[in-house]
Formats: C-alpha cells, sequence, structure tokens
C-alpha cells in the first residue's frame, strides 16, 4: 500500500490479469473566435465616430493623436470644363443684323433702345453713326443761321430733346456693338478721357465679329 490514492489503479488486482491503459483525454477543439461587428462604433472618447471598423492610430473624429503625423491627402485630379455650345437665335429680339441698311439700323436704334443683352453689327451701329454725325452738323448750321429768331431757339429746344432721348439708346447699342467684339459693355466709361478715349472707342467699335461674343446673347444667359 502507498499513499498514493491513484497509485491502486495503477496497480492489478490480481497478478494474472491484464492492465487496462487508462484512456487520454483528447483536447477539445477551441470555438472560433466571434467576428468584429461592422457598422456604427463607439467605445470611448478616442473611438473614431464613423462607419466601418474603427480607425488605428487616431483619436475622436479621425483626428490624430498629439506628435502622430496625419495621414496625408490624395492630390486632387483637375477635372477638364467642358462648356455648354453657344447657341445663336437670329429671331431673337437681341440678335444682329448683318449688312443692315440705312432704315433698318436706325429703326433697331430705337426700337432695342432698352435692350443690352445682345449683339449688334456693324452696319447697325455705324449707319446710326453716320445718321446723328450729319444730322447734328445740318443741325448746328441751321441753329446758326437763325439764331437769336424765334425759329432758332424752337431748333434749339428740339435737338437739346432729342439728344436727351437718345442718350439711352445710344449707351445700349455701344454695349451691344462692344459684345459683337466679345468686350464688356463697361469699356464705354473709356469715352470720359477726353480725346484718347474717343480714339480707343472708334477702334474698338471697328472691329469684326467674334463668335465667343454669343455668350452675350440672352439665349446663352439661361
Amino acid at each position: 500500500m502507498t499513499d498514493d490514492p491513484y497509485g491502486a489503479l495503477d496497480q492489478p488486482t490480481d497478478a494474472g490479469a491484464e492492465v487496462t491503459p487508462r484512456p487520454v483525454a483528447q483536447p477539445q477543439p477551441s470555438a472560433p473566435p466571434e467576428p468584429e461587428p461592422l457598422g456604427y462604433q463607439y467605445q470611448d472618447a478616442n473611438t473614431d465616430y464613423a462607419y466601418g471598423p474603427p480607425q488605428q492610430n487616431s483619436g475622436a473624429y479621425g483626428v490624430p493623436f498629439y506628435g502622430q503625423q496625419p495621414q496625408p491627402y490624395a492630390p486632387m485630379v483637375q477635372q477638364p470644363f467642358y462648356g455648354r455650345p453657344l447657341l445663336e437665335d437670329l429671331s431673337a429680339p437681341d440678335a444682329p443684323l448683318r449688312g443692315a441698311n440705312l432704315v433698318e439700323s436706325y429703326k433697331r436704334f430705337w426700337t432695342r433702345g432698352l435692350t443690352f443683352s445682345g449683339r449688334a453689327s456693324l452696319a447697325e451701329y455705324w449707319w446710326v453713326f453716320l445718321i446723328h454725325a450729319v444730322g447734328f452738323a445740318g443741325f448746328s448750321m441751321l441753329s446758326s443761321a437763325f439764331e437769336g429768331g424765334a425759329l432758332g431757339g424752337l431748333l434749339g429746344t428740339v435737338g437739346v430733346l432729342y439728344i436727351l432721348a437718345a442718350v439711352v439708346p445710344g449707351i445700349a447699342l455701344g454695349t451691344r456693338r462692344l459684345h459683337d467684339t466679345d468686350n464688356s459693355g463697361l469699356l464705354q466709361l473709356i469715352n470720359l478721357v477726353p480725346w484718347l478715349g474717343s480714339i480707343v472707342m472708334i477702334i474698338l467699335m471697328a472691329q469684326g465679329p467674334k463668335d465667343a461674343g454669343k455668350r452675350y446673347d440672352k439665349i446663352n444667359q439661361r
């Protein structure tokens, strides 16, 4: 006899009996780890509050910890800009009339007196310019011939009223003519420069039409 309580199990009860070995316990397979759940994550103040697995080594709202280098942003790729094609409607109320005659040009001067969009052709502008140049010269001679009389005073009054009435239509016509050359109507402010401004404006108004000037038409501004 021994003091080992398990020693009796190792000794046969009978001298002629066979010893049956004890079965060895087999290791049980461990359960697979549960997958990390996806979706909205919230653990503590240093967790990235975003959908998907939390980012490593980042603070709250994806802000890096102090002393940690931020991840570089991917360079932005500039996308090409494709503008829509410029339309042209020759029947529009602000479309230019190529090859307009004297009557058509003077009529458009008044009927489009408040139209600052669109374009005006070379003929539209220079026919009106010629009418005014010749008309003012002849009107000045008549006023001088009847100066001091009742007729001279009446002619002077009519001349002043005509000039006042033609100021706005003249600015509108100049604006449309500059649009036809792909220039802004604000360039008419050059006229405020004595002598030099008039020369520059004559050069600008004498330029031919440009396709890019269609952008000032109302049909292309919608």
